[in-house]
């Protein structure tokens, strides 16, 4: 609160922190001090006045999130025995946010997500199971030039510092050490059929060479529903997987050249 106190004709304001007072309050104090303010030189009212943190919104005050120290945001890969495939764990601060009941996504998703797309309502887990639809964790992701924000699924209060979280992401992305053969066929594949479609409107969602060996499979999503094509390759060289990939696009997506 703030007090007002006379000593040999010259009037101090002392106060004590408030994160938001009222207009009431402050029309009141203001109000007070105008009975007064004949005792406090023009200048020194401006002064001690602009001192005082009457407001939060007061141009010399800080907001509550800029006063609090920053999330880091680590994303660490691992086996995922459930989904056939890895998983990336958001650690915030060093510990693991998503927790047990939730598994990491695929790294390739959780690359289209954080840097794709990178704000708006985002996927960053799923289902324990492995399954992406069933029990997915959704943020709400806003930017500032300096910060990035988190809200939702229990995140109301994350905050990060722009450049540690882009330069995150973007090691993320980068990083290709766990990459098999397979996988690393299923990033290029994905790389050459983005945005195609095939009859009634189903675009291109995802490759795998997983469902089946010596075949790598395309997914087509309309809505909820699915239409899977597929192609064969060698299952060793991801070179000879993309050539293959090119002729099987041309001779099916000629209209996409």
């Amino acid at each position: 609160m703030a007090k007002v106190r006379k000593t040999n004709h010259l009037v101090w304001l002392t106060c004590s922190f408030r994160p938001a007072w009222s207009s009431e309050s402050r029309f009141h104090l203001a109000n007070r001090l105008g009975s007064i303010r004949g005792y406090i030189p023009h200048s020194r009212w401006q002064l001690e006045f602009a001192k005082c943190p009457l407001s939060t919104d007061c141009e010399h005050s800080e907001s509550t999130a800029e006063r609090r120290v920053a999330n880091t945001l680590t994303i660490a890969v691992e086996a995922s025995s459930e989904a056939d495939d890895h998983q990336a764990r958001l650690l915030i601060d060093g510990k693991d946010w998503l927790g047990p009941a939730y598994a990491g996504l695929d790294p390739p998703m959780l690359k289209t997500e954080l840097l794709d797309k990178g704000v708006g309502t985002l996927i960053v887990g799923r289902c324990w199971t492995g399954l992406v639809g069933c029990h997915d964790v959704h943020v709400e992701v806003t930017r500032t030039e300096s910060s990035v924000h988190w809200s939702g699924s229990g995140a109301t209060s994350l905050r990060f510092n722009a450049a540690q979280y882009d330069a995150e992401v973007t090691r993320f992305a980068q990083d290709t050490s766990r990459e098999t053969v397979g996988r690393a066929v299923e990033r290029e594949v994905e790389h050459l059929f983005r945005g195609t479609t095939i009859r009634g409107g189903f675009e291109f969602d995802w490759a795998s060479t997983r469902i089946r060996e010596g075949l790598v499979h395309l997914s087509f999503r309309k809505g909820h529903r699915q239409r899977l094509l597929k192609f064969s390759w060698d299952g060793a060289s991801v070179a000879g997987a993309i050539d293959r990939a090119r002729v099987f696009r041309a001779e099916r997506f000629a209209h996409c050249e």
